[in-house]
């Protein structure tokens, strides 16, 4: 189905879409209010917004493009209860109308209620099967119930046929992988979507948690090594580069990555040093070297300890050796002593 986009405001009562072009205006929809929903939030609008429907639904109380749009509002709003009943009222008033199970699935995996919603989803699917939101909700829906071979073959299968796939979707295949072991595999669907989408900062970061993950984070490093090449905002990766060193325990190296992020700072321009995102990072970097220096003196005093401990140990030891082997010596020339002394 082709989604039409719509305009923001409601529609006065009475005004009903015909048979042929229903569908595709309250998909449109759909697509609307997911547009909106940031909107919404950002404006704080929500209860205005539900006040309007209201007020066209007292006058005419059967209009289901209405009553699905207050369920979407209910929904943005977290009201699962409200959106729950107008989508029931919507299925009464036009039980043709597939789209309501879309919008109903989704509200269920945002109550967190997964198995409900896989139902409505893929009831929805048997009708628009092509329909790739719906397969990734599905695929959301999926790995909610445990299935998670299932949902990387539906997020696969949604990122293959999508004209332009959101890298979202790259993260969300990973992070299933990444449940289920498959590291290797997460990162290579993220190299993927790095190769169809371009240099992505997300997809990136995504990835070199992942390979941060294996010892001896050598891809890890290469990956950062390159961005650090090529990206603009060269402090940050060279800070990156630091973390993976000093979780990999080479220490010293993190920590002369670290100071490579202060030197790099401090080239930058005085108005571009001033920004928030470089003073922060510098507190970071510095919180962090002073974190190792700590651990590494910590691990210092520790080793002298355990050395001292040691030491005390194996000289109580061979002190005790020879208490022993003296009294030993001792026992045995007494017995000699005595026979000596009857035969005299």
């Amino acid at each position: 189905m082709r989604n039409q986009v719509i305009g923001t405001g409601v529609e006065p009562p009475g005004t009903r879409a015909t048979s042929g072009t229903a569908e595709r205006r309250l998909a449109a929809l759909l697509l609307l209010t997911c547009c909106l929903a940031s909107r919404l939030s950002a404006h704080q609008d929500v209860h205005e917004k539900l006040e309007q429907l209201n007020a066209l639904l007292r006058e005419d109380p059967d209009n289901a493009e209405i009553l699905l749009r207050r369920g979407e509002l209910h929904r943005i709003h977290r009201d699962w209860k409200a959106a729950e009943t107008d989508y029931s009222r919507v299925r009464e008033l036009a039980p043709a109308l597939a789209l309501v199970d879309l919008c109903g699935g989704r509200m269920l995996l945002e109550a967190e209620r997964p198995q409900e919603a896989l139902r409505l989803l893929e009831r929805f699917l048997t009708v628009q099967p092509d329909h790739l939101g719906a397969r990734v909700f599905r695929a959301r829906a999926l790995r909610g119930v445990g299935r998670v071979e299932d949902a990387v073959v539906e997020y696969t299968r949604a990122i293959r046929e999508a004209r332009q796939p959101l890298p979202q979707h790259y993260i969300e295949r990973a992070n299933v992988l990444t449940g289920a072991g498959d590291l290797a595999v997460a990162v290579r669907g993220l190299d993927e979507g790095l190769e169809r989408l371009g240099p992505l900062i997300t997809l990136e970061l995504r990835a070199i948690d992942l390979e941060g993950r294996h010892a001896p984070h050598d891809a890890a490093l290469r990956r950062v090594d390159r961005l650090v090449d090529t990206a603009p905002n060269k402090p940050r990766w060279l800070a990156e580069r630091g973390a993976i060193l000093v979780a990999a325990g080479r220490w010293q190296e993190g920590v002369e990555a670290y100071r490579s992020t202060l030197a790099s700072i401090d080239s930058l321009s005085a108005r571009r040093r001033k920004l928030r995102l470089f003073q922060g990072l510098r507190e970071q970097v510095e919180g962090s070297i002073e974190r190792v220096v700590s651990q590494q003196a910590m691990i210092a005093r520790r080793r002298v300890i355990m050395a001292s401990v040691v030491g005390s140990a194996v000289l109580l030891c061979g002190i005790l050796a020879a208490i022993k082997l003296l009294r030993s010596g001792r026992a045995a020339a007494s017995p000699r002593s005595d026979a000596t002394d009857s035969i005299a």
